[in-house]
Formats: C-alpha cells, structure tokens, sequence
C-alpha cells in the first residue's frame, strides 16, 4: 500500500484519539496499523473517531481495492457490548 500525506494525516489523528480515548498505543510502522486503527475506532464510542476510521477506510480503498475484504469486515461487524474493552498486546487484539 502506498502510503500519501492525507493517509498519513488520517492515520495520525486516529492514533492519537484512540490512544486518548482508548489507551490503545498503535504505530504507524506496525504492519498491521490500518487493521489495528480500524478496528480501534469501530470499537470507539466516539463520533468523530468512528468517522475518522471511516474516513480512514475510504483512503484505503481508493488506494488498493484489494483492502475490500478488510473494510468489509469493518463495516458489517456488530459493535461490542458497552462493557467490553478492546486492547492491543503485541499485535493481537486482546477483549476484556
């Protein structure tokens, strides 16, 4: 995926809304950082993040179409219950 400045600039400002929101510390040179901030702002309870991750989402996908198959999954996936936490922990995404 090639990387431009508005991808760059969305990714930023997601990371760090999550990171406030969230306490979810992602980098940008982890290779599954789109995936993560994605499912990070489905998971958030804040408008203007879940917005960002879509906003995040179509950047993606004028870039690569190949992505579908990972926005797909981040539009039809049901939101968590109120009670459930969403963290990353090497990587993996940890519930609890």
């Amino acid at each position: 995926m090639e990387m431009n400045k508005a991808l760059i600039d969305c990714m930023q400002l997601l990371r760090r809304r999550v990171r406030n929101e969230q306490g979810i510390d992602i980098h940008l040179h982890q290779p599954d950082a789109v995936e993560a901030l994605l499912m990070a702002s489905r998971t958030s309870r804040e408008p203007q993040t879940y917005q960002l991750g879509e906003r995040l989402a179509q950047l993606i996908e004028k870039d690569q179409p190949s992505a579908s198959a990972v926005l797909k999954a981040h539009r039809e996936q049901e939101s968590p219950p109120d009670n459930l936490r969403v963290r990353i922990y090497r990587g993996q995404r940890v519930l609890g």
